[in-house]
């Protein structure tokens, strides 16, 4: 804890544009996000508390573990995904709660309709709150365990804090630039030993997403994979933290908003991650468009990660691979 408050209370930026020390401020958002999980049982796994657990609560607990994709209460948004009244829910009760502590940041979430994110965005000057209620709603509806919600302060374009709350394993995952990333009130660097280690590819396990990849792309990972082993959970901003936390030490997503990778991305990279687009781009964090996720426990891992994806990316036409860019466009000037 001695070690906890000393690298977190060396953030300045966040003390000045919170007010407060960072460890303060993060013990007081953690609780904000636990609060809320218990306020809107999202955990699947009802705690019972002992001499206190009456029948209305355990009906009501019950009721929790039932799945909620059936319900009426859930419908498919435009872009495919599920969105229930719960995670609108959320989302207004978290907004209240940080416009209370701090009224002018403004909050950019998921379920905000489009118009309203779009001025969000261009109306935040320094400072702006990044939020994704419910990610993985599809796990949460289903009654399946792996969802969370995931919290991030942009600072002049720059991620500088971010929490990721596991309801159903009660873990706080979260990350101030500088000062490391802590799994509750553990350095992540301290915790997660032998997992991220590794720097060979053929003893990895990854987490891939093929829904938005490449028909290419899917093929080679099929035939050819380059890993150990291969899983797909559903939930991003909790899948960057298992890769922070060596859980898992690869991962691939052909489609993030920024909802989904702004806390998460922080977590990876203060607990010695690396990470980068596809197109071995930065990851842009005051922009709506969505972005391809690479990913890698450690950067040694993340560079023979890419390298890999970058030869078999293009296997079936070589002529499209970077290396081959400059080749390709003097054969068209030619002839043209």
């Amino acid at each position: 804890m001695e070690e906890q408050h000393r690298r977190l209370a060396s953030n300045s930026k966040i003390e000045a544009q919170l007010g407060m020390p960072a460890d303060v401020a993060i013990a007081l958002l953690r609780t904000m996000l636990v609060d809320t999980a218990e306020h809107f049982a999202l955990s699947i796994f009802p705690v019972h508390k002992k001499s206190q657990t009456t029948a209305k609560q355990n009906k009501a607990e019950s009721r929790a573990l039932t799945p909620l994709f059936d319900s009426p209460d859930a419908h498919i948004k435009s872009d495919d995904s599920i969105v229930t009244s719960k995670d609108r829910d959320v989302q207004t009760w978290i907004i209240e709660r940080l416009h209370s502590n701090w009224p002018t940041i403004p909050v950019l979430s998921e379920e905000l309709k489009g118009a309203e994110q779009n001025a969000t965005l261009a109306g935040s000057s320094r400072a702006i709150w990044i939020l994704d209620p419910i990610d993985g709603t599809s796990n949460f509806v289903a009654g399946i365990p792996y969802y969370c919600t995931s919290l991030a302060l942009v600072i002049n374009g720059e991620v500088n804090l971010g929490l990721v709350y596991d309801p159903n394993r009660h873990e706080c995952f979260y990350a101030c630039k500088g000062c490391g990333a802590f799994l509750n009130e553990h350095a992540i660097d301290k915790i997660k030993g032998h997992r991220v280690n590794n720097t060979e590819l053929s003893n990895a396990m990854a987490l891939v997403d093929l829904k938005r990849l490449s028909t290419r792309l899917k093929t080679q990972l099929t035939v050819s994979a380059p890993y150990r082993s291969q899983r797909s959970f559903g939930a991003s901003a909790l899948d960057w933290c298992w890769i922070a936390t060596g859980r898992c030490q690869l991962y691939l997503h052909g489609k993030q908003m920024l909802w989904d990778y702004a806390a998460g991305h922080l977590i990876l990279d203060e607990a010695g991650g690396a990470s980068s687009t596809l197109d071995n781009e930065a990851l842009v964090f005051m922009n709506l468009s969505p972005r391809s996720v690479i990913a890698a426990s450690n950067y040694r891992l993340y560079k023979a990660w890419r390298e890999w994806l970058e030869l078999h990316r293009y296997a079936d036409d070589l002529s499209m691979h970077p290396s081959n860019y400059g080749k390709a466009n003097r054969r068209r000037a030619k002839r043209a």
